[in-house]
C-alpha cells in the first residue's frame, strides 16, 4: 500500500537522521572531552565519527521509512530524487528505485548489510567510550581489527544482493564507473593543485621547511590500494549518510546550490568536537573555521561527483584519498595542528577558490 502521508514520513526520517548523526557525536564528545582532559589518546573517537552518518541514514530508513519490497511500495518523495541524463533532479522513482522491483514495487532494503554496519558502529562507539575509563584497554588495536574484518564481510553481504537491490539502495559498484574514475583522477589533480598553492603560501609565510616530502613516500603509495580495500567502510560511513541520504533531501528543499552549501556547513559543524579535542586543541577556533571552509568547498565537489555519477563508491574513494594523500606525500599527522590566522585565511581562500567554481557546472543548474 502506498504511504498515506509521504511528507510526515520524510519528517520522521529526517528527525531520526539528525538525532543520530548529530546527537550521538554530541554524546560521545562528553567522553572524548573527559579523555582529553586526562591527557589520554582520543584518536579512537574520530574513527567512530566516520561511521555515524551512514549509520544514521540506515537507522532512519529502517525505523522511519516506508515499507519496501511489496506491490506499489515506494520511498518518500524527497528520497526518490534522481538525476537524468542532463544531471537534473527528476521527480518520481527514477531508475535507482524501480529496476527489477518485485511486483512493481521498490526492492527491499539490504537489512542484513544495514544491521551489520549498525552493529559495528555501536560496538566501536562503546569501545571508544569504555577506553576513557579503562586506559589499559587496547581500543585502537581492536577498532582497527574490527574495521579490517568488517570490510570483506560487508563487501560479501552487498555482493550477495541482487543488482536491483544494490541499485535501489545506492550501493551499485558499476554505476557510471567510467565517469567515477575520471572524477577520481580530477580530484587527484585538484589535490595536487591545492598542495602546490599551499607550498606557495607556506613560502610566503616563511615556513616552507614544514613541507618536506615523506621519506617513505613510495612505500605509502604502494599500500594505498590495500589500505582502501581494508578501510573503505569508514569513508563509506560518511559519504552514504551525507551524499546519498541527506544531499538529495536538502537539494530538493532548498535548490541544488543552496542545498549542497547547507550540507557543507552541517558537515563542518559536525566535526566541531574533533577540532577542539583532536585536530587542533591549541587553536580550535582556527581549525574549525578551516574545517567549515574545507567541508563547504569539498562538499561542492563531492556533491558534483555524486550528481554526475550516482556512484557512492567514487565519492568514497575520493574521500579516502583526501584523508590519506597528505599523510602519504608529507607524512603529516591529522592531530595536534597549530594554526596561525594568516594560514587560516589563506587556506580558506584556497579551498573556496579551487572548489566553488564547480557550482557553475551543468549539474548544479
Amino acid at each position: 500500500m502506498r504511504e498515506k502521508d509521504p511528507v510526515k514520513t520524510d519528517r520522521r526520517m529526517l528527525f531520526v537522521f539528525f538525532a543520530a548523526a548529530f546527537g550521538i557525536p554530541a554524546f560521545l564528545s562528553i567522553f572524548m572531552g573527559i579523555g582529553f582532559g586526562k591527557g589520554q589518546d582520543v584518536s579512537a573517537f574520530p574513527m567512530v565519527w566516520m561511521f555515524l552518518p551512514a549509520s544514521a541514514a540506515m537507522l532512519s530508513m529502517l525505523t522511519a521509512g516506508p515499507k519496501r519490497g511489496g506491490q506499489g511500495a515506494s520511498e518518500p518523495n524527497v528520497l526518490r530524487q534522481d538525476s537524468g541524463a542532463d544531471g537534473a533532479l527528476q521527480d518520481g522513482p527514477g531508475p535507482d528505485c524501480t529496476a527489477g522491483a518485485s511486483g512493481g514495487g521498490t526492492p527491499a532494503l539490504p537489512k542484513v548489510f544495514f544491521l551489520t554496519f549498525l552493529g559495528l558502529t555501536a560496538l566501536m562507539a562503546v569501545l571508544a567510550a569504555a577506553g576513557v575509563f579503562l586506559p589499559g584497554l587496547p581500543v585502537m588495536e581492536v577498532l582497527n581489527l574490527l574495521i579490517c574484518i568488517s570490510a570483506p564481510v560487508c563487501f560479501l553481504e552487498m555482493l550477495c544482493l541482487k543488482k536491483e537491490r544494490r541499485r535501489a539502495s545506492g550501493l551499485l559498484f558499476s554505476e557510471n564507473a567510467g565517469k567515477g574514475l575520471l572524477c577520481i583522477a580530477l580530484f587527484i589533480a585538484l589535490y595536487a593543485l591545492i598542495c602546490f598553492l599551499s607550498v606557495g603560501v607556506d613560502i610566503l609565510l616563511g615556513s616552507a621547511e614544514a613541507f618536506s616530502p615523506n621519506p617513505y613516500l613510495w612505500m605509502y603509495v604502494s599500500v594505498l590500494p590495500v589500505n582502501l580495500l581494508l578501510t573503505y567502510t569508514a569513508f563509506f560511513g560518511e559519504e552514504y549518510g551525507w551524499r546519498h541520504f541527506l544531499q538529495p533531501i536538502l537539494q530538493e528543499r532548498f535548490g541544488k546550490r543552496r542545498g549542497v552549501l547547507l550540507l557543507g556547513l552541517l558537515w563542518g559543524f559536525w566535526h566541531l568536537p574533533l577540532n577542539l579535542f583532536y585536530y587542533s586543541p591549541q587553536t580550535g577556533l582556527q581549525s574549525f573555521l578551516v574545517q567549515i571552509a574545507g567541508c563547504v568547498g569539498m562538499g561542492v565537489f563531492f556533491g558534483w561527483v555524486y550528481m554526475k555519477t550516482r556512484n557512492i563508491w567514487a565519492v568514497t574513494a575520493i574521500h579516502f584519498l583526501n584523508n590519506n594523500l597528505g599523510v602519504t606525500i608529507l607524512g603529516a599527522s591529522p592531530s595536534g595542528a597549530v594554526w596561525s590566522w594568516s594560514a587560516v585565511f589563506l587556506s580558506i581562500l584556497i579551498y573556496l577558490a579551487v572548489y566553488l567554481p564547480f557550482l557553475g557546472t551543468k549539474e548544479y543548474q
